[in-house]
């Protein structure tokens, strides 16, 4: 009785880390089509985006330099 108990606990468990490869792998392609829609959102929208130090974007020195 015992070894029929350990049997079919060992294959639930081995059921149980099938399925949780299938679900990484799921994961994993949605994780990259999010990164891609992410990118292409940051290329679009970051192109009109002015970037510079301090003197540049304000055209003065901020006070604590002073």
């Amino acid at each position: 009785m015992n070894d029929a108990i350990l049997c079919l606990s060992a294959l639930f468990l081995l059921a149980w880390v099938i399925y949780l490869k299938y679900e990484l792998g799921l994961l994993r392609a949605e994780n990259e089509k999010l990164v891609e829609k992410l990118k292409k959102l940051v290329r679009t929208v970051g192109q009109g985006v002015e970037t510079g130090d301090d003197m540049a974007v304000w055209g003065q020195r901020p006070p604590w330099l002073k």
